[in-house]
């Protein structure tokens, strides 16, 4: 069975705007002539058998997107980038305990452009307790991360 979305038009030059916009969009069009009853049609739509960009979209989905929260949630439970990286860096922690943050940040693939703009942007959420699981201990110059208690799921942005 074939699917098609098709516009009744009269008959009109091939190059017109109205029928060059149709066919940049892939949507057909039937024209009915003057030599008979039967409308013709012109440009058959393009049949599209599965979503445009789907393999795309399917490696773009982790194992922690596809099984973390609730269908339908607006309560924050969605999968972001930024609650990826916090769950990687916990990981490296728990398995690496006092490790500088800039050795955690090169131990696993985060959100961040770079290392630098990891290192200027996570102390401050750690500090806010908005990194599950992580905190920071010992003085400035030489502060380590550590496992903190965990948070509740919408301490993370």
């Amino acid at each position: 069975m074939r699917i098609s979305s098709g516009l009744p038009l009269k008959k009109g030059h091939p190059g017109s705007f109205t029928h060059r916009l149709l066919k940049d969009y892939g949507i057909g069009w039937f024209a009915k002539y003057d030599d008979g009853d039967v409308p013709r049609e012109i440009l058959k739509p393009p049949l599209l058998r599965r979503p445009p960009r789907l393999d795309e979209l399917a490696a773009a989905l982790t194992e922690d997107r596809k099984s973390h929260g609730v269908a339908g949630t607006n309560r924050g439970g969605h999968w972001t980038p930024f609650r990826q990286t916090c769950y990687g860096l916990a990981g490296i922690v728990r398995l690496h305990p006092g490790i500088t943050l800039k050795e955690a940040l090169g131990m696993f693939k985060h959100h961040y452009a770079n290392t630098a703009s990891a290192m200027s942007e996570l102390p401050e959420w750690i500090e806010k307790g908005k990194v599950p699981g992580v905190r920071f201990e010992g003085e400035k110059g030489a502060r380590c991360l550590v496992l903190a208690e965990e948070h509740g799921e919408d301490d993370v942005r």
